[in-house]
């Protein structure tokens, strides 16, 4: 994992906070997708993580929330089928 005070300046647990989530919704990119294929094991090229990319921004705007790590792994096998 990075060094979150890369990206914060205090790190999370001196100010008594958890490390921050990256979640998977309708306002997701490829960076998203790459660190959940990435933390998942998957490989996938460009085209496929682009496709997986529509699909998550289309169920999280259907169903109103991000995506549970369960829902994307569905969404990931349906488009390497």
């Amino acid at each position: 994992e990075s060094d979150p005070t890369i990206v914060y300046p205090v790190h999370p647990d001196f100010v008594g906070h958890d490390a921050p989530k990256i979640l998977m919704g309708k306002k997701s990119g490829l960076d998203n997708i790459e660190l959940w294929i990435q933390k998942l094991g998957i490989e996938l090229d460009r085209d496929e993580a682009m496709s997986v990319l529509q699909v998550v921004k289309q169920q999280s705007h259907d169903l109103k929330r991000v995506l549970t790590e369960d829902e994307f792994s569905k969404i990931v096998r349906e488009v390497k089928a």
